[in-house]
């Protein structure tokens, strides 16, 4: 596909075209990122892709309304870092704890999977917070991935050469020829359920390389509610895309004897 695109205004509602030179005929989708999005074959004319997407007006504004309505009420953000707000985590939003210990080396985060808190603690007041916890995020995905590979290793009998987490623009995983399985680190944020489904998905490919009948008899046999996986992901997914930027980050500095003094403290780019 073509990397060249401009944005169309139709009936109050944003939509991203992008020419493709595979394309052979306009289609409307809604993105990874949760953009309407117009693909344009090379050959296809201004007047030709107006009346398109005159016709899908209904749809247009259907998804529209939907998209917006999903953001809204998400819990997939990143928000302004400070003790106390939430951040997503395996489908959960999780209350964030920030503290300054200077007994300490290294970062260390704990996570309570019973009350739904991250725990951050740092040596240096100066540190950059977002770095910290989005390397955490991406070992934390990597090792749900593992796991999943693992148990589903148990049942199939066939395990990959290699794991490993990316960041992907348009799919979710994927298996390489060489059998190396990957998947999209912004799934720890995604249920559980979900990112199962996708190591699942990637491992059925060791046995069927292609999406055809036999692939999803696998794929059912191991998780018969897969589609509801599925669905999410079409859903919803384009909402782990949601972006991460630096903030002003509000900790709590630990003294000896126990009081803690609530400083901010303002990170760069």
């Amino acid at each position: 596909m073509g990397g060249d695109y401009f944005w169309i205004r139709f009936e109050d509602v944003s939509i991203k075209a992008r020419i493709s030179a595979r394309a052979k005929y306009l289609q409307l989708l809604v993105s990874t990122e949760g953009i309407l999005e117009l693909v344009q074959p090379l050959s296809c004319k201004a007047e030709q892709a107006q009346q398109f997407l005159r016709a899908q007006t209904d749809w247009i504004k259907r998804q529209a309304h939907k998209l917006a309505t999903l953001r809204q009420a998400s819990i997939y953000t990143w928000p302004k870092i400070e003790s106390g707000v939430f951040l997503p985590f395996l489908g959960q939003a999780n209350r964030l704890s920030l503290e300054i210990n200077s007994t300490i080396r290294a970062p260390v985060i704990h996570h309570c999977s019973t009350t739904n808190q991250i725990r951050l603690q740092v040596r240096n007041p100066h540190t950059h917070y977002d770095k910290i916890l989005i390397k955490w995020l991406k070992n934390a995905a990597l090792e749900q991935v593992t796991q999943g590979v693992a148990d589903y290793g148990l049942i199939l009998k066939r395990l990959p050469t290699r794991i490993q987490v990316k960041q992907y623009r348009r799919r979710w995983g994927s298996l390489s020829s060489n059998n190396d399985l990957s998947v999209h680190w912004r799934l720890i944020f995604a249920p559980a359920s979900v990112l199962k489904y996708v190591v699942l998905h990637e491992m059925c490919h060791l046995f069927y390389r292609n999406h055809g009948q036999r692939f999803y008899q696998l794929l059912a046999k191991h998780m018969p509610e897969y589609r509801d996986e599925e669905a999410w992901l079409r859903n919803q997914g384009f909402l782990l895309n949601f972006p991460i930027l630096p903030t002003q980050i509000h900790v709590k500095n630990q003294h000896s004897n126990g009081d803690w003094l609530s400083k901010t403290y303002g990170i760069e780019g």
